[in-house]
């Protein structure tokens, strides 16, 4: 097919001799908007045309590892008392007039709009979530919130390309915007959830990035470039906050498929050349760097190492989504879990940058600042590891062991520079 799938870009595709469609052979979408992934059902979502749709086979039955939901319909809301709904009114007219200051710098349409086009265009920019049929302008108000004071572009990427792709990444995460609520095992109330805006767009971002580059940046910083509170970050790691189906899927795949290519190394030095503030002298441009593990495939163990914990936890955790079952109708719910991905996001550069903390050091290692390039770059790793079920000493001595291997590199691995500086 003269095609690239939807999803993950690949281009081969056969027929689903049962249903007569054609599916990507690597993640199982359809072309025409059904589709059947291979080892998992997926439920709904995938881009930004089809948020909240259904797109991916529901499997409809509890598995391990999910938690018992459900979400309200939508609709107008039903309060207990007067006294409820005035309190929740006065809360609701706080938000809309907050976000509103946004909106007007956000969007040009809404200064020239009519008075009553100016409420409707309020009201939509109360809800926290994200689902199909927002207009254009909210996913803009939206962006530029998110993005009000990121220092990002010191990756050397434009402010404009940033806030592109963060849309593109909210725009087609499926969240449901009046959060969900955990069912009790006990006699106790049952919790409700809602995804931070945030916290929760900083995620669905760094996971496509990730997905998209094969590794992005270093993801302590990236949160103090944002920027956003990485407490709040552990926070909807750990509470379990639903994220989008298509960043369960990204992470998935970027567990499965994860290996260390010239062109992923070609891009992270780039970006550490802008971010650290030094000229690379053609490094991006080396046809053959030394790959980890000689041919970049990454073992498991060591996926387990460079999995995405909790700050200062060992706990490799897994991205949680909203799967709907069943709507009850007198109930005005509907009934469904908050399912995890089958493998926790890899933070892809911890890799990369032991690599070009290396090659730095071994083009320029008698001269004083490129030395400190090099420990700029082990201080990031160090950042990182504090988010993975791996300590410093530990990863230093697998780079040493992986510079012993290589007849790329030099005899003195890099980390020696922190030896050095302790």
């Amino acid at each position: 097919m003269d095609t690239a799938c939807e999803i993950c870009k690949g281009s081969d595709f056969i027929e689903n001799e049962t249903t007569g469609q054609m599916e990507c052979q690597a993640c199982g979408f359809v072309v025409d908007g059904i589709a059947y992934e291979k080892n998992q059902p997926f439920e709904e979502g995938g881009t930004k045309k089809a948020a909240f749709s259904q797109k991916f086979r529901v499997e409809t039955t509890f598995l391990p590892g999910d938690i018992r939901a459900y979400i309200p319909h939508k609709g107008k809301r039903k309060f207990t008392s007067k006294e409820v709904e005035e309190r929740f009114n006065q809360r609701k007219h706080k938000k809309v007039e907050r976000k509103i200051r946004t909106l007007k710098k956000a969007s040009k349409r809404y200064v020239s709009a009519s008075r009553a086009s100016q409420i409707s265009m309020s009201e939509i920019m109360i809800e926290d979530g994200w689902e199909s049929g927002n207009p254009g302008w909210k996913w803009d108000a939206d962006v530029s919130n998110i993005l009000r004071n990121t220092t990002l572009d010191g990756l050397g990427e434009e402010v404009h390309s940033l806030k592109s792709k963060m849309r593109l990444a909210i725009e087609g995460a499926a969240i449901p915007e009046r959060g969900v609520f955990l069912i009790s095992d006990a006699d106790g109330d049952d919790r409700r959830i809602v995804t931070p805006k945030k916290e929760g767009s900083a995620l669905e971002f760094y996971i496509m990035r990730t997905d998209d580059d094969g590794a992005y940046w270093f993801f302590d910083d990236f949160c103090k470039r944002l920027p956003v509170n990485k407490g709040q970050i552990s926070n909807v790691l750990s509470s379990r906050f639903p994220l989008s189906t298509q960043s369960s899927i990204r992470c998935d795949r970027v567990f499965e498929q994860s290996a260390i290519t010239t062109e992923m190394i070609r891009e992270f030095t780039i970006k550490a050349g802008k971010a650290l503030d030094f000229e690379t002298n053609g490094l991006e441009d080396d046809t053959k760097p030394p790959l980890p593990f000689g041919d970049g495939i990454l073992t498991e163990d060591y996926k387990s190492k460079i999995s995405l914990c909790l700050e200062g936890d060992s706990t490799p955790m897994h991205i949680y989504r909203w799967v709907g079952f069943n709507e009850l109708e007198e109930e005005r719910i509907i009934e469904g879990v908050l399912r995890p991905s089958r493998h926790p996001l890899l933070l892809t550069q911890i890799p990369l940058a032991y690599s070009l903390a290396q090659r730095v050091y071994d083009s320029l290692r008698n001269n004083d600042q490129w030395r400190n390039i090099s420990m700029k770059i082990l201080n990031l790793i160090e950042d990182d590891l504090s988010w993975c079920n791996s300590t410093v000493s530990e990863m230093d001595r697998w780079w040493e062991e992986e510079v012993k291997k290589s007849s790329s590199m030099g005899d003195v691995p890099v980390t020696i520079l922190r030896r050095s500086h302790q």
